[in-house]
């Protein structure tokens, strides 16, 4: 009865959460039943080779969901608000520019009277401003949580406060608050400090949770930050965002989903991409 219960559970708690995992799995089983994964990226052919060997279609059709979950839920999100906060704010635009521009190479062709731009992306690590950028807006947009199990009867203390916690509890940790917390942050723990994480500058290492932490801190961590951090070098390189109306207004965040680190926006922010001025008939390319 009780090996069940995680199998029934989700049903009974969560009928249409569980139906719509179901449809995506399902499409997703027809997917690789039908062949069409050979057609597809490095990156989804990568790992259906690694996993061909260990589990079934079906299986492997459900484990690209929680692929999916993992790409898709948090790190699209905080790529949205690392170009929000980017292209806002002139002061950050310009700096990140400029780090990009440090290893991006000028080649005039003669011929055709064109400039070709180089961005070489193996440098990109050099770009600490924009690194720090991200990891700031993780800590500022945070909105999830970090459930642990107590594993000793344990007091906490402070603001005059006393609380003590069984063992066998489940603690939430709710990660907004202490991203907030200006006992801990200080007095600007409530606003976007784009330079805060750059090197020398002291971070309180537990009180960051943008990637979880201890045994539960997020693998795929790396490969998150690089990622957005090369859509926003290639962004701030080529492009100009304007906002429609002219002024950037706060759209809010969407917290109606308590399972999301990083919320995606309340409201549609609407935005005109034009090449960058003086920039309009560079050839661009990119390096590794």
């Amino acid at each position: 009865m009780f090996v069940a219960l995680p199998g029934i559970l989700p049903r009974i708690l969560a009928p249409r959460a569980v139906a719509g995992r179901e449809a995506v799995v399902r499409a997703m089983d027809q997917y690789y039943a039908s062949g069409e994964h050979h057609h597809a990226s490095q990156l989804t052919m990568a790992r259906y080779a690694a996993l061909k060997g260990t589990m079934n279609l079906s299986d492997i059709a459900r484990s690209e969901c929680v692929h999916g979950l993992a790409v898709i839920t948090n790190s699209v999100p905080t790529a949205f608000w690392t170009v929000w906060h980017v292209f806002s704010d002139p002061a950050v635009l310009l700096r990140v520019r400029d780090e990009v521009e440090s290893f991006t190479t000028v080649e005039e062709s003669s011929a055709e009277g064109l400039q070709t731009r180089i961005v070489n992306l193996s440098r990109l690590k050099e770009a600490q401003f924009l690194f720090a950028a991200i990891q700031e807006t993780l800590r500022f947009r945070a909105r999830g949580t970090g459930p642990r199990m107590v594993l000793e009867d344990v007091t906490l203390s402070g603001n005059e406060c006393e609380y003590h916690i069984e063992n066998n509890s489940v603690l939430i940790l709710a990660h907004e608050g202490m991203h907030h917390n200006e006992a801990v942050w200080g007095p600007e723990a409530n606003s976007f400090v784009a330079d805060r994480f750059l090197p020398g500058n002291k971070i309180p290492a537990n009180a960051f949770r943008g990637f979880g932490g201890g045994a539960n801190m997020c693998p795929g961590k790396g490969f998150a930050t690089a990622e957005i951090a090369v859509l926003v070098a290639l962004m701030v390189s080529r492009f100009d965002l304007r906002p429609v109306g002219g002024k950037w207004r706060e759209p809010g965040q969407d917290e109606s989903n308590m399972a999301r680190e990083n919320t995606p926006p309340l409201r549609k922010v609407m935005v005109n991409v034009v090449p960058r001025a003086g920039l309009e008939n560079v050839i661009w390319k990119f390096s590794l």
